[in-house]
């Protein structure tokens, strides 16, 4: 399958698993379907490049994390949002998510979603407000190499720098996107009564051992 990636400094080397730890999916090699996913978050840097790559998932362990609460919440366990919660069944239940796996697959987190999760966890808003953020904001799926064997599988077929002026529409554009992604989220906010639903302490209290967990 044809993959996009995105470097700021260009890869040097073979590809190995070595993003930082706090990714969406923790450490890995990320690929997105389709080339805007990557270069919007390498447009605000000076000489990124932009790799397409093809990928084998052939002999690999692939997981779909897929899109719903479950997803939201395992990006929010690796981006460091759920520590007090690491004696839990439930962040047990997350974390062995990427256990003896090559490959895992879900959607793209941004800011926006992250703020939303973290909503969820203040109590500010319920799983039933959650969700329909989680459904509104869908920005694509992607591929996350987490082991070595995973990297061996994938081939670069091109490359190419992203240069100022493409870089600049780039930002004009993501800066867009935010804002209505902040328009959207807010008025689905708004538009909801907090009361509505559970939060997220009495769904770690109904659903204590990690199992039936509520879906989006």
């Amino acid at each position: 399958m044809r993959l996009y990636h995105g470097s700021k400094a260009g890869i040097v080397g073979a590809i190995a698993p070595t993003s930082r730890s706090c990714c969406d999916f923790g450490r890995g090699f990320y690929m997105g379907e389709e080339q805007r996913q990557p270069l919007t978050l390498i447009c605000r840097t000076d000489n990124p490049k932009l790799y397409e790559l093809e990928f084998d998932p052939r002999g690999l362990v692939v997981r779909d994390i897929g899109s719903n609460l479950l997803w939201a919440l395992f990006v929010a366990v690796n981006r460091g949002a759920m520590d007090a919660y690491r004696d839990t069944p439930l962040y047990a239940k997350l974390t062995s998510f990427a256990n003896d796996v090559d490959v895992l697959v879900g959607r793209i987190a941004n800011d926006r979603v992250f703020q939303a999760v973290q909503f969820f966890f203040k109590r500010i808003i319920t799983i039933e407000t959650l969700c329909e953020v989680l459904k509104a904001l869908n920005l694509g799926r992607q591929y996350c190499a987490i082991s070595q064997k995973a990297c061996r599988n994938i081939k670069i077929l091109s490359e190419r720098e992203v240069g100022p002026t493409e870089r600049a529409n780039l930002r004009l554009k993501s800066d867009m996107q935010r804002k209505r992604a902040d328009e959207l989220t807010e008025k689905i906010i708004d538009s909801r009564r907090r009361t509505d639903g559970l939060f997220f302490d009495e769904i770690c209290e109904k659903y204590a051992s990690g199992e039936d967990f509520p879906i989006c």
